[in-house]
């Protein structure tokens, strides 16, 4: 991982987060504490969380060919 200012550089740290964040969900999913949906909802929050207003989440759902998740701005 490469650095500048103190701010990790490049998108490698947030693969890997996010990677992490999609086996425990999957995880909980498979033990029955999320439906799909709310395995959904909880994975966009945390991704919003951590993306705040820098970026716009694409998120597919399976419910339609690509749902759009902005999150941050109006």
């Amino acid at each position: 991982m490469r650095w500048y200012d103190g701010e990790p550089v490049g998108d490698g740290h947030l693969q890997g987060q996010f990677a992490a964040l999609k086996d425990v969900v999957g995880d909980m999913l498979d033990k029955g504490v999320f439906t799909p949906s709310t395995a959904r909802q909880y994975l966009k929050r945390k991704l919003a969380e951590r993306v705040g207003d820098r970026q716009e989440l694409l998120i597919p759902t399976g419910e339609s060919p690509l749902e759009t998740a902005s999150f941050g701005k109006p």
